[in-house]
């Protein structure tokens, strides 16, 4: 009996804590990161690239993926799922289980000019949790060096007296600034708008086009090789100082920079995008890694999740207008 006693007394003095004790195995029970270390990852991570190999977000993704794969101990592969202008690769990760695995390299065509150009996206920013902004690249317009034009102005004035020539983009965002070039010089020429830089490059080299708004990254071998000649760039070149900016040329609306950065499925818990984003800042700090690539002709630029996020809404709203402006019936 008096033992019994005892081991009443014993439970009512440990009541309080024994409720604290139930509490804290629900909290790991529902948040099992808490108290240990984070167990991520535990299997391979697939990033989802909308553009087909050898543009500059896919060159990027690789450099990237290879230094990640070191920093996470578990191998980080690229996936290329081109289409729709990156939208297939964007709905694909919209609709992924968030957990971490499956991230896309978000685009400026898949989540900035992408909306008022496509009518029938399935998805919006909110659908995606931003991790890290990691590039920016220009806007070139080049031509075959043996062109005759040695300026932009030199092929308006052409073109004006001479509606023959054919113009080529990457599609969507490269697109979307090159018509905010024809639109206010009244010019007119034909528009192809390619699925990406590869196939838009290979076409001015073709001479199935004459003139092609792209991205640097696929011309660099060209440019070395003098086959290519570039017009103008929507920001200033480190590498060819003597090529003038479109502001400069009197086309602000045109003058646009594109990115690249690394998002996840909305809902994916908090402490693994934060795992992601720090990997990548540590990644990106490496003048090695810079190095390779500034050589593809992109321009390292990080973001954390906060400013990657308030950076994502005011590309949309930029483009939303352009769209408004240019975008062709």
């Amino acid at each position: 009996m008096a033992m019994k006693r005892m081991e009443k007394k014993l439970e009512g003095s440990l009541g309080p804590w024994r409720g604290l004790s139930v509490f804290l195995g629900l909290l790991t029970l529902f948040f099992p990161t808490m108290g240990r270390g984070l167990d991520y990852p535990t299997r391979p991570i697939q990033i989802v690239v909308g553009t087909a190999a050898g543009g500059p977000a896919d060159s990027a993704a690789r450099i990237l993926s290879e230094e990640l794969t070191k920093e996470l101990k578990s191998p980080v592969v690229v996936f290329n799922k081109p289409g729709a202008s990156g939208t297939a690769a964007t709905s694909f990760v919209a609709g992924a289980k968030p957990d971490g695995y499956t991230l896309l390299i978000g685009m400026t065509m898949s989540l900035s000019a992408g909306f008022p150009l496509i009518p029938d996206i399935s998805y919006k920013l909110s659908d995606f949790a931003p991790i890290a902004r990691h590039i920016i690249f220009p806007l070139v317009i080049a031509v075959k060096a043996e062109a005759p034009w040695k300026s932009l102005k030199d092929f308006i004035d052409d073109a004006k007296k001479n509606p023959k020539y054919k113009s080529g983009s990457d599609g969507g965002g490269t697109g979307l600034a090159w018509d905010a070039v024809l639109k206010p010089s009244n010019i007119d020429v034909v528009h192809i708008m390619f699925n990406g830089s590869v196939p838009n490059f290979t076409a001015l080299l073709g001479g199935h086009i004459d003139i092609s708004a792209t991205v640097l990254t696929p011309l660099l071998p060209q440019l070395e090789a003098k086959q290519v000649r570039l017009l103008a760039s929507s920001s200033k070149l480190d590498k060819f100082p003597d090529v003038p900016t479109i502001t400069q040329l009197g086309y602000p609306d045109a003058a646009r920079d594109f990115w690249n950065g690394f998002l996840a499925p909305a809902n994916t818990p908090k402490p693994i995008v934060e795992k992601l984003s720090e990997t990548i800042r540590k990644v990106m700090n490496d003048p090695a890694v810079n190095a390779k690539l500034v050589k593809i002709g992109v321009i390292p630029s990080y973001q954390g999740p906060d400013e990657f996020g308030k950076y994502l809404q005011g590309e949309y709203e930029i483009f939303m207008a352009l769209g408004k402006k240019y975008k062709r019936e």
